[in-house]
């Protein structure tokens, strides 16, 4: 069974990719530290 916060994750992680050319956003540096963060 899939981890319920993984597929969160992944939603959010599409989100934020919808969005941050819109809020000017650099989503690569947030992906790596919400990355480091859940290590």
């Amino acid at each position: 069974m899939n981890n319920p916060f993984e597929e969160i994750f992944k939603r959010l992680e599409n989100i934020e990719k919808m969005i941050a050319p819109v809020m000017g956003a650099q989503p690569e540096e947030r992906q790596d530290k919400a990355l480091i963060h859940n290590r």
